[in-house]
């Protein structure tokens, strides 16, 4: 056994450890108390920045408060709540995961907390509601996908549209619903380009017809260069019934004053004086029916539309046309435009060739194809 030492000297050196431990104890809880009072000043800030809708400055202040008190389940509800509010629903779920975690950690809870984890239940819910609702239409859009033929074309491209609305409707800002947007398009686009015919080889000008001092073809590209007159590059595809023309096209250059600039599509061509053209008329997106002969031909616009947000001319852009019966449909970036029909005398003029076309500019055109409906 080993020595014991005199009752005086170890009660003396228990006092003097638990003193010193007290010390340790009670700085760190005054730290944590300080940490608390400041989280909690930027979390009254951020909460009244929600209510004036200041995002911005409210999320850096949810940040702030965090960094000083990583632990305090309140600043992650309010945080995810606020995420929930202006639809970045997966940022919110986060959140709401974090706070879940931490009051489990928590021997008790208040009754303040017991109320904001059934909250959080009830976002829960509704957030799984949105995705199995979203699972569902997206199962029936697949569906509708695998009978996407030429039959049934038009048709489906009707179910995309409705469906988009119906997504929409839901809940615009969501970015779960801006994924399934994008999953959607792709398909569709993909599905559309592997039924649709190029008429452009990729190498040269072969079926194409059009001045050499104009038109020219590098790296699978056709350019066509003009500085100061319009000039049209025409395909030998004759177009008959309902059809589908797309392109991608990227301006280069255009005219440095206020001059008039064109780039884009021409179809139901029948001469040089007769023709639809669906181009970029400056900073428009416009569908143009010309008519006429020489001397005198008269452009009747159909369609003349600011370009959406966000389109940069100087960028690839997919422009697509779609005829059926007496109705043109234009897309771009597959985003429907407009949609009109067009006078019963003027059908025939569809019954033509297609082309591209350029006026006082140099633009790049690729992908360019064809679907006979």
């Amino acid at each position: 056994m080993g020595a014991v030492l005199p009752r005086r000297l170890y009660q003396h050196k228990v006092y003097k450890i638990s003193a010193a431990a007290i010390m340790l104890v009670l700085g760190v809880l005054l730290a944590a108390m300080a940490d608390d009072e400041s989280a909690m000043v930027y979390l009254k800030k951020a909460s009244a920045q929600v209510k004036k809708k200041e995002y911005t400055a409210s999320l850096e202040n949810f940040n702030k408060a965090i960094d000083e008190s990583p632990e305090m389940p309140e600043i992650y509800f309010e945080r995810g709540s606020m995420y929930w509010q202006i639809k970045e629903m997966s940022e919110a779920m986060a959140d709401f995961d974090k706070v879940l975690w931490l009051l489990n950690l928590k021997a008790s809870l208040s009754k303040p907390q017991e109320e904001m984890r059934n909250k959080i239940s009830a976002y829960q819910d509704e957030y799984n509601r949105m995705k199995d609702e979203l699972s569902a239409i997206h199962k029936k859009y697949a569906d509708k996908l695998l009978e996407f033929t030429d039959k049934n074309k038009n048709s489906a491209d009707s179910y995309l549209f409705d469906l988009l609305k119906r997504l929409q409707a839901i809940n615009p800002a969501n970015d779960m619903l801006k994924a399934e947007i994008q999953k959607i398009r792709e398909a569709m686009s993909f599905q559309e380009k592997n039924i649709m015919t190029p008429l452009f080889n990729g190498t040269d000008l072969t079926g194409w017809e059009g001045s050499k001092a104009v038109w020219s073809v590098k790296n699978g590209i056709i350019t066509g260069d003009l500085p100061d007159a319009a000039n049209m590059l025409s395909n030998s595809t004759r177009l008959k019934g309902g059809f589908s023309l797309s392109v991608a096209q990227k301006l280069e250059t255009k005219p440095a004053d206020e001059t008039e600039y064109v780039c884009g599509l021409s179809f139901g061509i029948r001469d040089l004086y007769n023709y639809y053209s669906c181009t970029f008329f400056k900073n428009r997106l416009t569908l143009i029916q010309c008519i006429g002969a020489k001397g005198t031909v008269k452009n009747n616009f159909l369609v003349d539309k600011a370009l959406p947000d966000g389109v940069i001319q100087e960028e690839w852009n997919c422009l697509m046309i779609k005829v059926d019966g007496d109705k043109i449909s234009g897309y771009l970036n597959d985003e429907l435009q407009f949609e009109i029909a067009v006078p019963a005398e003027a059908k025939s003029q569809f019954d033509g060739i297609t082309g591209l076309m350029i006026q006082s500019c140099r633009a790049s055109f690729k992908d360019i194809l064809y679907l006979s409906e």
